[in-house]
């Protein structure tokens, strides 16, 4: 979802990457493992795949091609990920950039893994499609509705939950059944002001809290400096209605959460990768200056 933050690496700031400190052990909820992230070390230039650990070591590059890569998306074992390549379809690849395989022969954007590693649901010409995971049985769920953001699986593999804006000022979460698109609830999401500039939405694999982004209005009668538009990632819980909106972090997006949901991997405006837990706001900064589309490895 940071694709709209436009973002451009200097290859001189990857030498600050380890700059967070060491794993996190024990009782921390920081998770270790990987990230895999989307860099442009260079303007104009391609953007490709790179890998980094959650303690801002080990920057390894896992794709060269000339074409713009995005969307990168963890199988749920954390062994594969599953991306996007501009104009030539959807792939995949070892968290070593080896065993590259085309999925999709055009077409097609944010991919992601069904929670048992099986499928891959992604979106082409804003209809939601699904595939087995080595890119065979490709089939449109033609019951979904028009969509254009990420989707997200239910943790028991069953449903897909997407995200549509009805109106200007009305955008709402649909849950489908996986297996035909049909439409099994949807929920209001936001509605008014707070519905303008969406961008997409992503479900903690439990299932209770969905992050989005979109603008945040200028409090009423506020003047002067700090009082311009900014763009907000907000929180919901969805047991507790509209009310239980609650902003994030301004002028920033969300990536990935953690397997736990206690975590979000977070791009801000300025390129830095940051993990935060959502419940009290700590954060750790992953690596300064890089920024673009990301996910975090499945621990």
């Amino acid at each position: 979802m940071a694709s709209k933050l436009g973002l451009v690496i200097v290859l001189v700031l990857l030498a600050s990457a380890s700059a967070s400190g060491s794993t996190a052990h024990g009782s921390s909820p920081f998770p270790s493992g990987w990230i895999v992230t989307t860099i442009r070390l260079s303007h104009p230039g391609d953007a490709n795949l790179y890998r980094i650990r959650t303690d801002g070591t080990g920057l390894h590059q896992l794709t060269h091609s000339r074409w713009d890569e995005s969307d990168p998306s963890f199988a749920p074992n954390g062994r594969r990920v599953v991306f996007t390549q501009h104009r030539r379809g959807i792939y995949t690849m070892g968290l070593d950039g080896g065993g590259l395989r085309q999925l999709t022969a055009y077409g097609g954007e944010h991919p992601v893994y069904s929670p048992d590693g099986k499928r891959i649901a992604f979106i082409r010409d804003g209809r939601l499609w699904v595939m087995q995971s080595d890119g065979r049985h490709q089939r449109l769920l033609r019951l979904a509705p028009l969509v254009g953001a990420r989707p997200s699986w239910s943790r028991d593999g069953k449903k897909i939950v997407v995200f549509r804006g009805e109106t200007a000022a009305e955008v709402s979460l649909y849950t489908l059944e996986a297996r035909t698109g049909r439409v099994l609830t949807r929920t209001l999401l936001m509605d008014g002001d707070l519905a303008l500039g969406f961008s997409g939405g992503l479900l903690a694999p439990d299932g209770r809290t969905v992050v989005f982004e979109a603008y945040r209005p200028t409090p009423p009668g506020c003047k002067g400096f700090g009082c311009d538009e900014v763009y907000a990632l907000y929180r919901r819980l969805l047991a507790r209605g509209i009310a239980s909106t609650r902003v994030v972090c301004n002028d920033c997006s969300a990536e990935a959460w953690s397997a736990d949901s206690r975590v979000l991997l977070i791009a801000r405006l300025n390129g830095r990768l940051e993990l935060r837990v959502v419940r009290d706001g700590r954060t750790k900064l992953v690596a300064p200056r890089l920024g673009g589309e990301a996910t975090l490895q499945p621990r």
